[in-house]
């Protein structure tokens, strides 16, 4: 198989060789090499991980937003009736 040119970066990971041999099988099981497997498990992860920070954040903003507009707090020369 030729080299892809536009997978010039690497990953270099250490692991128990008992997690290599189960990465492995799974590779095997969807008919996948190692670094195919790998890469889309990896990559599939990373981008759930980044889609909840984004959704976390957003909802963050839109409290933060919510309550700017509905809650003004005390400033100086303002007191409570």
């Amino acid at each position: 198989m030729a080299t892809d040119p536009r997978n010039d970066a690497r990953i270099n990971i250490r692991l128990p060789s008992e997690l290599k041999e189960t990465i492995e099988e799974a590779a095997f099981a969807v008919g996948q090499t190692l670094s195919e497997f790998a890469v889309s498990t990896v990559v599939r992860e990373a981008r759930q991980v980044l889609h909840n920070e984004f959704r976390s954040l957003a909802f963050r903003i839109a409290i933060v937003t919510v309550f700017s507009k509905h809650w003004m707090p005390l400033t100086a020369g303002r007191t409570l009736r």
